[in-house]
């Protein structure tokens, strides 16, 4: 997987530069435009936005917005730290560039106070970046805000979960935690085209919470709870 800088967007040479970066297709549904995310952070300010342009060497390869240690929470608002948007340009897509951003967000928050916790949201259905973010380690919490699940990456671990296995194709089949040998914590299962299949929660090998499954779109075509 690449590794990537995250760069302040400083001189207005950064900001155009960012600007020309673009959405695949159909991402429109779940992202803004480049121009809505400054203006997003010029209406927030309590959102305590801070923005990188997203670098591989030479190349401008994406960027990625977060709210950075909110200090005042109220309904409107999710945090203190909260993954606000994540665009890598369509041209570099699929090269696990949205991931190593992540991970460079992840090394950043690690020196900040109380970073216990990056959640972020989105809605499901096709082509949602929701199962991306379940195949990175982020959990669904079971809650909705602005009409999008809301997701929780926990940052006091220093891995993602330990037991992940795969496809012949490569792609992700189920990622979750194992302890004393039994399954416990946040589980999610997923298809052999990257679609989220199933999500759940285990107490040292016993089912808890809430259980969906998913169709291809990223519906929620079954719920079950467990006490």
């Amino acid at each position: 997987m690449p590794t990537v800088d995250l760069r302040d967007i400083v001189t207005e040479e950064d900001r155009r530069a960012v600007l020309a970066l673009r959405r695949g297709p159909g991402q429109e549904r779940y992202l803004g435009s480049m121009d809505s995310h400054f203006e997003d952070a010029a209406d927030e300010p309590r959102a305590k936005p801070r923005m990188w342009s997203v670098h591989d060497g030479d190349h401008l390869v994406g960027f990625v917005m977060i709210s950075d240690g909110i200090e005042q929470l109220d309904e409107d608002l999710v945090g203190p730290y909260f993954l606000w948007r994540l665009l890598i340009d369509e041209r570099f897509q699929g090269r696990g560039y949205g991931a190593a951003t992540i991970d460079a967000v992840v090394d950043y928050l690690r020196e900040r106070p109380g970073a216990e916790i990056l959640f972020t949201s989105c809605k499901a259905g096709d082509g949602s970046p929701q199962g991306f973010y379940l195949r990175y380690g982020f959990v669904l919490t079971g809650e909705q805000k602005w009409g999008e699940d809301i997701l929780a990456l926990d940052l006091t671990t220093s891995e993602r979960p330990a037991e992940t296995t795969y496809y012949a194709n490569g792609r992700v089949k189920h990622r979750g935690a194992t302890v004393d040998g039994g399954m416990h914590g946040p589980w999610a299962w997923f298809r052999t085209d990257g679609s989220v299949m199933r999500t759940g929660a285990f107490d040292h090998g016993r089912q808890v919470g809430a259980w969906r499954t998913y169709d291809r779109s990223g519906r929620v075509v079954k719920e079950t709870r467990y006490p």
